[in-house]
């Protein structure tokens, strides 16, 4: 075997170890960044609401968003849900803006975990007190687990996040971390949007499956 050819067969199984370790680096010298996962969902409601069940009050299409009508139709609770109760580990996104509010009682947020109309973990922005709240809802009966100061302007999108990865809940909103909590009651559990005395409207919303924390040696 010449030289020639020998170079390449021994740059050729060099390269297919590095790929099989994932640490082939690109042309610009940096390691390839794994693939990121397809989202379990996603939206900007461009083309309706396909998938989500309205399981309180009344959320419909309207103008390029899905919106609920709590003060329009003058219901307390809107809810809407959309995925898998074997959903277990992942990060909600959703554009949110308040259109208007009842009263002062107004809440809107995310929903996650969501098992029935009974039972699942709330996160929220509550208008009058001004502050952010991870709740549960067990077996019909609220529970506060997280509150944290925050004002947000109504009439203007927002940007909530929650993440729920094993017993760790997280709630950020514009990008700011706001609240986190562990906690055991629901493993898992679809994914959705709450306003309690709200007219909310949601532009975008998106699911993504997160890795959970692999346990330790025993």
């Amino acid at each position: 075997m010449n030289n020639t050819a020998e170079h390449f067969i021994r740059h050729f199984f060099a390269a297919a170890a590095l790929l099989g370790t994932g640490l082939l680096a690109t042309a610009s010298g940096h390691a390839a960044s794994p693939a990121k996962p397809a989202p379990l969902y996603a939206t900007d409601f461009a083309n309706g609401a396909a998938g989500w069940t309205v399981t309180g009050g009344t959320f419909a299409m309207a103008d390029g968003a899905y919106r609920s009508r709590a003060v329009v139709e003058d219901k307390k609770l809107s809810r809407a849900i959309v995925g898998e109760k074997t959903w277990q580990d992942y990060r909600v996104t959703a554009r949110i803006k308040l259109e208007q509010a009842a009263n002062k009682r107004a809440d809107y947020g995310l929903v996650a975990r969501y098992q029935d109309p009974n039972n699942y973990y709330i996160f929220l922005y509550k208008t009058d007190a001004k502050k952010c709240t991870i709740e549960t809802k067990i077996k019909g009966k609220l529970k506060t687990l997280a509150e944290v100061p925050l004002e947000l302007s109504a009439g203007r999108w927002h940007d909530f996040q929650v993440t729920v990865v094993g017993v760790n809940l997280s709630l950020t909103v514009d990008d700011r971390p706001v609240a986190s909590v562990t906690h055991s009651e629901f493993p898992g559990g679809a994914a959705g949007l709450l306003a309690f005395w709200a007219d909310i409207q949601c532009n975008r919303f998106e699911v993504v499956s997160v890795e959970g924390t692999k346990p330790g040696p025993q």
